[in-house]
């Protein structure tokens, strides 16, 4: 008999897996023989993605290969339980590779640790995508992600853009999808509160001097004038109205194609 607490995960697990795997079917994000590569940070966000994958496998209508890597970059001051990954990774018999590296410390001065640890985890899985022949990269980004995003770019970018939820990349020979968007933080927290995964054995370094943790801190002021704001945020970027936006009189494509234009030119005068 199962006992109380394997019950409670399987019903939590059952349902949102469900509303992922119907996100899935909504926005068509998977079709026959995709090879899924599932980039795992050691977040436990990242955990749940791979395991509602291999739920996919079992529950779609299509012949789907999932795959797992994880980039340890070593010189950078954070450390996760590899041991737990590669054994939730047998446990669902996905493949897993990890691949490390140190992070080029001259270009880190010159550039910012953060920017420089993105730009050599994603050249290093494009490497690996290349090599293992996927169609597909799956990032488990959620709804909270994707606004804060958005405002990011707005704070600091002046531009109204943030994660889609697939992206075509590598002159089309791959697609970045991010099948948990549909789902909010306090959604995956309360799945994941039930689980064992584990935390970071070192949280890195910088952490918390980044742009990102400014804007949760604000994204938590804002949730607190509105239960509803985090989700009529993300919906908003579904709801654009350019009639009554500035500048207004233009297509929106030709607008951005013609704001485009003049920052190149500005880049090749400067």
């Amino acid at each position: 008999m199962k006992s109380v607490e394997k019950r409670a995960i399987e019903k939590a697990f059952k349902k949102i897996s469900a509303k992922v795997i119907q996100y899935i079917y909504k926005v068509n994000l998977l079709c026959d023989n995709d090879h899924i590569m599932v980039g795992l940070s050691g977040g436990k966000d990242s955990y749940l993605l791979l395991e509602i994958l291999s739920e996919c496998k079992r529950r779609l209508p299509y012949n789907i290969t999932v795959s797992a890597v994880h980039i340890a970059l070593d010189n950078v001051g954070y450390e996760v339980d590899t041991n737990y990954m590669a054994t939730l990774c047998q446990k669902l018999n996905i493949p897993l590779h990890i691949v490390h590296q140190d992070i080029a410390t001259d270009e880190e001065k010159k550039k910012g640790m953060c920017f420089v640890c993105s730009w050599t985890r994603r050249k290093l899985i494009f490497n690996l995508l290349h090599a293992q022949q996927c169609t597909k990269l799956a990032f488990g980004h959620h709804m909270d992600d994707a606004v804060q995003t958005m405002l990011m770019n707005q704070v600091w970018h002046g531009t109204l853009s943030s994660m889609p939820c697939s992206l075509s990349m590598l002159d089309n020979k791959v697609e970045l999808i991010r099948p948990l968007l549909c789902l909010t933080e306090d959604d995956v927290l309360a799945y994941i509160s039930l689980r064992d995964y584990p935390a970071s054995i070192k949280v890195c370094p910088h952490d918390d001097k980044t742009k990102r943790q400014e804007i949760r801190n604000i994204m938590s002021q804002i949730k607190n004038l509105n239960r509803a704001a985090l989700k009529n945020m993300f919906r908003s970027m579904e709801n654009i109205f350019p009639e009554y936006l500035p500048q207004s009189g233009k297509d929106l494509k030709t607008r951005n194609s013609e704001n485009l234009i003049e920052k190149n030119k500005a880049s090749r005068i400067s």
